[in-house]
């Protein structure tokens, strides 16, 4: 796949074909006519040509070629250059009449992370947000990601998707693509969570996201962190993951550097799996804050979740004696071989004991390794 250098140069003028054309005619003593005579080409069209007002085809640089000993391909590149001028001009001029239309888009935010050049001029703004979003123009950004192209399944009670959370999904498929992975195997996903359960026992992100990616793309899901977008006066993306498919073997679990704990991180990645696993390949699921939200689909994946952590077996015979006590919470750990915090976590969010209690199990994540800065 042939990309574009996001520094490549692009030059504000270029000479006409039909100029180079003269100055050679002029340089070797050689009228339009005589031209004409020597290609079998009518004056009217030497003319137009020197003029600007006809294209120098592949037909006629060859004949430039014969007669004046110069390349065709010199001839055509020079066309080719000239044609490419004009229509980046005309794009100039096309896109600066919707340039409001950046305004919708959180640009600054999106240069300051580093997903688009910095750019100061309005056109080049849009112009770098269009090629961020793959697409031509903004009515076609309009008509792909505003118009239902894409079928959103939000844990949110609105089903409106924000700009803001549309600019944080392509960033996520962009990292993606990066990223090697193996054809998606089921199977091999399903088992790879038991060890990759075993990683909620390391502390510093730095360590085991690493870890979590390669153990993921060897079975064919894309793990990728992405910080959120927020936008002045309006609400940001405010997600906790997402879980969608790229390809038909190949699945995306995107995770914002929301987690303040390691608990909250580890569930949201193993919900996202559980609809990864679970869920239909044509629905992007994107889950704000993973409570019971009455939807069905989400309890799936959170029981999914649940179950992955701490096998049910288990987590009902701790519940059943009723004792969530420091001690009895790092011997269930131990057992299941978590991360404690993940427990504290859980009997959190159930009511089982205060959200204040017990915190000092859980261990607070570090991003700083992660964010555009570092």
């Amino acid at each position: 796949m042939i990309k574009q250098n996001k520094n490549e140069y692009f030059p504000d003028f270029v000479f006409k074909p039909g100029e180079t054309l003269l100055e050679t005619l002029q340089y070797i003593g050689m009228s339009q006519s005589e031209l004409a005579r020597r290609t079998g080409r009518p004056v009217k069209t030497i003319s137009e040509i020197i003029n600007g007002k006809a294209a120098i085809t592949t037909d006629t640089a060859l004949q430039l070629e014969r007669v004046l000993e110069i390349p065709a391909h010199f001839w055509n590149n020079l066309e080719q250059n000239y044609r490419e001028y004009l229509s980046r001009i005309q794009e100039t001029h096309e896109l600066a009449e919707d340039i409001e239309w950046i305004n919708e888009i959180p640009h600054k935010d999106m240069m300051r992370l580093g997903w688009i050049e910095t750019c100061k001029k309005p056109v080049d703004i849009c112009k770098a947000i269009l090629g961020f979003f793959e697409v031509a123009t903004p009515k076609a950004f309009r008509s792909l990601y505003q118009h239902g192209s894409v079928a959103f399944r939000s844990s949110k009670s609105s089903a409106d998707i924000s700009i803001a959370t549309t600019v944080w999904l392509q960033q996520g498929t962009k990292e993606a693509r990066r990223l090697e992975c193996q054809p998606y195997n089921e199977q091999k996903f399903r088992s790879s969570l038991s060890s990759i359960r075993a990683l909620t026992l390391i502390e510093e992100p730095k360590q085991f996201i690493p870890e979590l990616q390669a153990a993921c793309a060897s079975c064919g899901v894309a793990v990728v962190l992405v910080p959120e977008i927020e936008i002045p006066g309006k609400s940001g993306t405010q997600l906790c993951g997402a879980a969608r498919w790229l390809s038909s073997d190949r699945a995306l679990i995107q995770l914002s550097l929301r987690y303040k704990d390691n608990g909250n991180f580890w569930f949201t990645f193993f919900h996202e799996a559980g609809h990864i696993l679970l869920h239909s390949k044509r629905q992007v699921f994107m889950d704000e804050k993973l409570t019971d939200s009455g939807d069905a689909l989400e309890a799936e994946a959170n029981t999914f979740a649940c179950d992955t952590l701490i096998p049910q077996e288990m987590y009902e015979k701790f519940e059943t004696n009723g004792i969530f006590t420091e001690e009895e919470v790092l011997l269930l750990a131990q057992k299941a071989g978590i991360a404690p915090g993940i427990i504290v976590g859980r009997l959190q969010h159930e009511g089982k004991i205060n959200w204040n209690h017990l915190n000092h199990l859980k261990t607070k994540c570090d991003w700083k390794a992660f964010e555009p800065s570092a």
